[in-house]
């Protein structure tokens, strides 16, 4: 039984993720996989909500901060809430 949620929201110009539960690597991996398979235009923006987060990984950090700069090593079009936040910049 998974130990977290992920809820996507289309946005005008990106996508928001709420994330709910505990970030493991299996998270960063949904992610990842959900973000693939969304990540055709090059001008959207991802938005992660991590404010119901209870609970961070380091492992599922690692795995979704890599992943993320792969797609863009700035970070510059994510955006990331929540207290937690600042850990994946």
């Amino acid at each position: 039984m998974a130990n977290y949620e992920i809820k996507t929201f289309n946005k005008k110009h990106g996508i928001k993720f709420k994330i709910d539960g505990e970030f493991d690597g299996a998270t960063a991996w949904d992610i990842r996989n959900i973000l693939s398979d969304k990540f055709q235009d090059h001008q959207m923006r991802y938005t992660f909500d991590f404010s119901k987060v209870r609970k961070f990984y380091p492992f599922g950090v690692m795995v979704f901060t890599q992943g993320l700069k792969a797609i863009d090593p700035t970070l510059s079009r994510f955006k990331f809430m929540g207290n937690k936040a600042p850990i994946f910049k």
